[in-house]
């Protein structure tokens, strides 16, 4: 419910005048007004919620896009190989780093590989660690010096 309402508020509350680029940047304020009614706009914000609420879940579409008018939801599966590609490449970059150097600052402990790892990877755990997981999981205690 929380990830909706952030979407709805950065999409529909933030002032970008989707109005306006539904009916295009030369046009009139007649004409401006009226693509905002079509949309929407002109009504409540927990109508225009409601509404974007009713077609996300029964609809299952995520609607059409302000700019070029076509159908989201076709938008998202085009571009969903290349994301999940950047994704896994990633990950795998990650992997075929992070792995060889932790088995060896494990092998080599106190060595200057295993500080500098160290060094790199403390930082991090308070960012990217997520909240109230313990740092056992990781392989080390919180007391550990």
């Amino acid at each position: 419910m929380a990830v909706t309402i952030v979407t709805f508020v950065i999409f529909f509350i933030v002032p970008a005048e989707p109005a306006r680029l539904c009916a295009g940047h030369r046009a009139d304020r007649n004409r401006s007004s009226a693509a905002g009614s079509f949309l929407g706009l002109d009504q409540p914000l927990y109508a225009q919620y409601g509404r974007y609420m009713k077609r996300l879940v029964v609809e299952r579409s995520l609607g059409k896009s302000f700019a070029t008018r076509q159908d989201v939801n076709q938008i998202v599966v085009r571009a969903a190989p290349v994301t999940a590609s950047l994704v896994f490449g990633g990950a795998l970059l990650w992997l075929l780093l992070a792995v060889p150097m932790g088995i060896l600052s494990a092998l080599r402990p106190r060595s200057l590989l295993d500080r500098g790892h160290h060094g790199l990877r403390h930082p991090l755990d308070h960012h990217l660690q997520p909240c109230g997981r313990p740092r056992v999981c990781l392989g080390r205690s919180s007391h550990q010096a």
